[in-house]
């Protein structure tokens, strides 16, 4: 088993450390290595450390897997804030200088109804789109080097809570759960096509993923 953290935020590390934690090390571009005296994570918490990991992607992550990419948009800009459209489409209020860190104010997502759906948002997850699959023998061929010598294989892929609250939002998503449950199933169906096409064509060329 691999003992490893998820994420943890850096609210939570600077209050640890007014409660007293140990120095420890945060990975950043300009820092690549611990200062003296600072402990790796790994160290404080028994973690296995980095390890060796090759994925391919390709299923999102906290937003569904859009083929082609979404570019993020300024709708307005105020003094000390923005409002966005982002990559999952989703319209929202962000501090300007403090985008990750704070809770944006969602103002509208991709889907709020069966017409979102059907117009903006399935053609972007398109199982047939060319260039969803245009690069896949290349990395392919990466994963099956990768595990000859016996590296980890992992799959990352967008759960589905967080695919559907990136498509409609956490407290919509209630209501749509009861009220358009047909909405629901078509967007959880087209989750599943694409995640089960995927790997169908990656354990096809040979590769054994080893966590999913």
């Amino acid at each position: 088993m691999v003992r490893k953290e998820f994420y943890i935020w850096e609210e939570a590390l600077d209050r640890w450390r007014r409660e007293g934690m140990p120095p420890v090390y945060r990975w950043r571009q300009d820092k690549p290595k611990p200062d003296p005296g600072e402990l790796t994570q790994a160290q404080l918490f028994g973690f296995d450390g980095d390890i060796d990991r090759h994925g391919i992607g390709r299923l999102g992550w906290c937003e569904p897997a859009f083929v082609p990419a979404q570019k993020e948009s300024v709708l307005q800009s105020g003094d000390d804030y923005e409002i966005i459209r982002d990559g999952a489409l989703r319209v929202m209020k962000v501090y300007k200088g403090r985008r990750h860190g704070s809770m944006p104010t969602y103002i509208k997502h991709a889907v709020t109804c069966d017409r979102d759906w059907h117009e903006e948002v399935e053609p972007l997850l398109d199982l047939a789109t060319p260039q969803r699959h245009a690069t896949l023998d290349d990395e392919i061929g990466r994963l099956r080097a990768a595990q000859a010598p016996g590296k980890m294989i992992v799959q990352q892929c967008v759960g589905g809570y967080m695919y559907l609250r990136a498509l409609v939002g956490a407290e919509e998503v209630c209501y749509m759960l009861v009220d358009n449950p047909a909405l629901i199933h078509k967007m959880m169906r087209r989750w599943l096509e694409l995640a089960d096409d995927l790997t169908a064509r990656v354990q096809a060329a040979g590769v054994r993923y080893d966590t999913f």
